[in-house]
């Protein structure tokens, strides 16, 4: 856990400061409503949402496979053979 703390704390700060913000602008001139046509419970339920997949994403890609890059490159070649994947079982069902 304290690794998960220590790679992500800017994460965590950036989302809290981009919903302060958006709650400072919305007591001033509701621009959370009436641009993003959005209550702020569900704003601040989106950027909570945003915030942890990032984290998550953060995480996984420190500490399992050590660099951004390398998770990138790993997940275009699994995003291939699923899409290969799909059409061959595709490609199987309309054959039979």
């Amino acid at each position: 856990m304290n690794a998960f703390i220590n790679d992500n704390w800017i994460i965590f700060l950036v989302t809290i400061l981009i919903m302060v913000t958006g709650a400072l602008l919305e007591k001033k001139n509701q621009i959370i409503s009436k641009s993003l046509k959005l209550e702020m419970s569900r704003f601040y339920i989106l950027l909570g949402v945003l915030g942890i997949s990032i984290s998550i994403a953060n995480f996984i890609a420190l500490e399992f496979f050590g660099t951004w890059r390398l998770m990138i490159y790993v997940g275009i070649v699994l995003f291939i053979l699923v899409f290969a994947m799909i059409k061959y079982i595709e490609h199987r069902k309309n054959k039979i």
